[in-house]
């Protein structure tokens, strides 16, 4: 006959809770909560983001740097070197956003999230300038401001829950 032992009485006065199901996010890294941006982890919407506003930025300036290879526009040589620095500065911001979300670096996102910030400011100023006229530039316009402010929503979301996480030497140390 088996007698019970302290540990079964234990058990037995107080039950141990069973462990909840893991979901394919938690199962990639358990550190990430299981939130959606368009179907997808809101680190994966920041990662995507930087990729696309990189191929845009170098994009443009390799055509604003063939534009100005161009003879019959050397005359605007000092406006195309003021956006393709512009555009350089942007392509340093944009780095360090893809670098923060890949290796979950709220700060990184900070820096990327104030140029943002300015440049969303800026393009309503146009966009305003420009509605006046009523014209396609205006609705380009509108349609930029969204994609910009769903873009600067999406990094906003995923640094706030980079934030809300503890850090891994706390989560490390944790005890069980």
């Amino acid at each position: 006959m088996e007698y019970p032992t302290k540990e079964k009485l234990q058990l037995v006065a107080h039950p141990v809770p069973s462990a909840p199901e893991p979901s394919e996010a938690s199962a990639a890294n358990p550190r990430e909560e299981n939130t959606c941006c368009c179907g997808c982890s809101w680190r994966t919407g920041a990662i995507t983001i930087a990729i696309i506003y990189l191929l845009v930025s170098l994009s443009f300036v390799g055509m604003l740097i063939a534009l100005l290879c161009t003879e019959n526009m050397r005359d605007v040589g000092l406006p195309v070197l003021i956006t393709c620095s512009v555009l350089g500065i942007a392509i340093i911001f944009i780095s360090l956003l893809l670098y923060g979300a890949i290796k979950r670096r709220p700060p990184f996102l900070l820096a990327w999230m104030c140029w943002e910030g300015v440049n969303i400011g800026l393009f309503v100023v146009g966009t305003i300038i420009s509605s006046s006229s009523m014209s396609l530039a205006a609705l380009g316009g509108l349609v930029g401001v969204g994609a910009r402010c769903l873009g600067f929503f999406v990094v906003h979301k995923y640094r706030k829950t980079l934030i809300a996480q503890p850090p891994k030497r706390e989560a490390n140390n944790a005890p069980a």
